[in-house]
């Protein structure tokens, strides 16, 4: 269990809070003394979902999930063989759950999908579209606006 510890003064109250966040206790954390959120914006982030191409694969796009790094992830699959060129991260979406999140990715594109494998044929934008409306958010990183990829 992977678990970071947090010191954090309450906005509200001004109290020091010490706390332990790890992916079982994912709520948002309240201070201990007005009991009020501790923080404006919380999320435990615990895996990606990515859209990947690959130049030597011009009509596909790759949909996947990973619970460790994006770039780690994308030389596992650039390094196999049978691989033409190595994938290009086009964007990524950060996931509490990215396992359930790719499952829901996959039907809701499945029209697109190639019968067995995580590739779609459609455009990066109809893409984007999808994945946006289906997680209903923002992705965190989109190559054609954010420029050269950089480890979250």
């Amino acid at each position: 269990m992977q678990a970071v510890l947090i010191q954090a003064i309450c906005r509200f109250c001004g109290t020091s809070n010490r706390m332990v966040l790890h992916n079982r206790n994912s709520s948002v954390p309240k201070c201990g003394k007005c009991h009020r959120e501790v923080f404006e914006k919380f999320l435990v982030v615990l895996g990606y979902v990515y859209i990947l191409s690959n130049p030597g694969m011009p009509k596909l796009l790759k949909v996947g999930q990973t619970s460790g790094s994006i770039q780690r992830r994308i030389d596992q699959l650039s390094a196999a063989t049978g691989v033409p060129t190595s994938f290009i991260i086009e964007a990524y979406f950060v996931s509490q759950n990215p396992k359930v999140d790719e499952k829901k990715l996959h039907e809701a594109m499945a029209q697109f999908r190639r019968p067995g494998r995580e590739f779609f044929e459609l455009s990066l934008g109809k893409a984007l579209a999808k994945c946006t409306e289906v997680l209903e958010r923002e992705p965190n990183y989109v190559r054609s606006k954010h420029g050269p990829f950089r480890e979250p």
